[in-house]
């Protein structure tokens, strides 16, 4: 079977398909989904006491997300196993650092399982937890000055993989109309090689990064106002531009994942979840992004998207 680029991102039940983390106060829940997009509602929490999620990954590498919580300066997540999580406390002082995403920038994983890392920033600084699967991370200083560059995505955009068949994820940086990527490469020695991709976005900004079409490589999508256009990526980071649509009638991009498990060759392909209001969609992907929508719901009663896939928290 082919590796692909990550554990179904925000798949808690380990049953294949990618589920969606709602919100509404201090109420958590989840939407299990299935092949036909026909969800299963789980109230997992009446009382956060605080906490808030700030991402989602599969931190101890069993083949299952969890989720990160953060409340002020402490940071903790819950181990999922079949929707019962266990809670573990990471931190209880971050000295003002914040989470901005998560990847397996070492490819420790094996094969289909990613072992997730926490990217934190802190002003200019950049530094990732790197997890070993027994949740006893390791400290590592990316960066001491960003020079204004911000993160805008976690993905394995050159398709690297690593000694153990996990995909190497890179970190996409936005400032200003520049875009740039830290590759990663298979070593694990977190020794990342800089390449600019744009000197001039023309307007457009960064979405969200998933595999469109199932090739193995993080895809970048990108908006402005209501059109929405994609950069698929090949092994050189040479990308091909892709206008998805010229009018997006207020909908917006709050998520991506591969929602009904749909596969090429194996590798999952990722679809794009969008809000309007009180409304929930989805656009589902072939190999060669043809998409189909599908209206998931026309009134949320005031939940908020908390997690749904691929992304970095911004």
């Amino acid at each position: 079977m082919s590796n692909w680029e990550d554990t179904y991102a925000n798949d808690f039940n380990g049953d294949g398909n990618s589920d969606i983390l709602f919100s509404q106060g201090q109420f958590l829940g989840v939407w299990t989904e299935n092949s036909s997009l026909n969800p299963t509602w789980t109230l997992l929490s009446n009382n956060t006491n605080g906490w808030s999620v700030v991402g989602s990954g599969d931190y101890n590498g069993d083949g299952t997300n969890d989720i990160l919580w953060q409340n002020g300066q402490s940071l903790g997540v819950w181990t999922e196993n079949g929707l019962n999580p266990t809670w573990h406390l990471l931190s209880n002082n971050l000295n003002g650092w914040s989470v901005v995403g998560g990847g397996d920038y070492t490819g420790f994983g094996s094969g289909a399982v990613q072992n997730d890392d926490i990217l934190f920033q802190n002003g200019q600084n950049l530094g990732v937890w790197v997890e070993n699967g027994n949740l006893n991370p390791t400290w590592h200083l990316l960066s001491n000055n960003l020079n204004g560059w911000s993160v805008v995505g976690s993905g394995d955009y050159n398709g690297a993989v690593g000694n153990t068949l996990a995909n190497v994820d890179d970190i996409l940086f936005e400032q200003g109309q520049f875009l740039g990527v830290w590759t990663f490469d298979t070593s694990g020695n977190l020794n990342p090689t800089w390449h600019l991709l744009s000197n001039n976005l023309n307007g457009w900004s960064v979405v969200g990064s998933a595999d469109l079409n199932g090739d193995n490589r993080s895809d970048i999508l990108f908006q402005n106002g209501s059109e929405l256009g994609v950069w698929t990526e090949d092994s050189n980071l040479n990308p091909t531009w892709h206008l998805l649509s010229t009018n997006l009638n207020g909908w917006r991009v709050v998520g991506t994942s591969d929602y009904n498990g749909a596969t090429n060759d194996g590798i999952p392909m990722d679809d794009i979840l969008f809000q309007n209001g009180q409304n929930l969609g989805v656009w589902t992907f072939d190999s060669h992004l043809n998409s189909t929508w599908h209206l998931l719901s026309n009134n949320l009663n005031g939940w908020s998207i908390a997690s749904a896939g691929n992304g970095t928290i911004r």
